[in-house]
């Protein structure tokens, strides 16, 4: 496990590798600020109360398109969403790579299969919106499945990001874990 403070990526080392309960850290204005993993705190929580161990790996899916596990391509340019969002999607099973910006998504999408794009809107290079359009315009690609996942809220960017292609919007000031990995189920059915 990597965090990232000040712009560089620090090793953790083997005693910090995985401290439950913790996906990683950020400064905010000079100041160290611990992120935490909501899952884990859940699990954590109903363990204490069950007196169960916290020791069970993370559920596996069932197959998809061949593969054991479905592969995702998460959009995102901030990189402590990125791997907020990755370490979420990977504890729930999947198989997530990841793209800064619309054009480095595109070129990945070109080279590998994938089952899902989950993607921001606003990034550098090209867009959210401009990368979902782009896929359902594309013979090769348009089968796969898009959710946008934005800051932006209104009904009207909601329904730009339904009309550009995507299967689901969901807003980041919104944002629920479980309603999250609900609708990633739900485009790989």
């Amino acid at each position: 496990l990597f965090a990232k403070l000040v712009g560089e990526c620090v090793d953790l080392g083997p005693c910090l590798r995985r401290v439950r309960n913790v996906a990683g850290a950020t400064t905010v204005r000079g100041d160290v600020v611990i992120i935490l993993f909501v899952r884990d705190l859940i699990r954590s929580a109903d363990s204490l109360l069950e007196g169960v161990t916290l020791s069970a790996p993370a559920p596996r899916r069932e197959p998809h398109s061949g593969r054991l596990v479905p592969r995702i391509l998460l959009v995102e340019d901030s990189p402590n969403t990125r791997e907020v969002q990755r370490m979420m999607l990977e504890e729930a099973g999947y198989d997530v790579l990841t793209a800064e910006h619309g054009a480095a998504a595109l070129a990945m999408l070109r080279n590998a299969p994938f089952d899902l794009v989950i993607t921001d809107i606003e990034m550098p290079e090209m867009d959210g919106l401009t990368l979902t359009k782009t896929i359902k315009r594309d013979d090769a690609l348009r089968q796969i499945p898009v959710i946008i996942v934005s800051t932006k809220s209104s009904a009207a960017d909601r329904q730009n990001g339904l009309n550009a292609g995507a299967q689901a919007y969901i807003t980041k000031g919104a944002f629920d874990d479980e309603a999250f990995l609900k609708a990633v189920d739900e485009c790989l059915l």
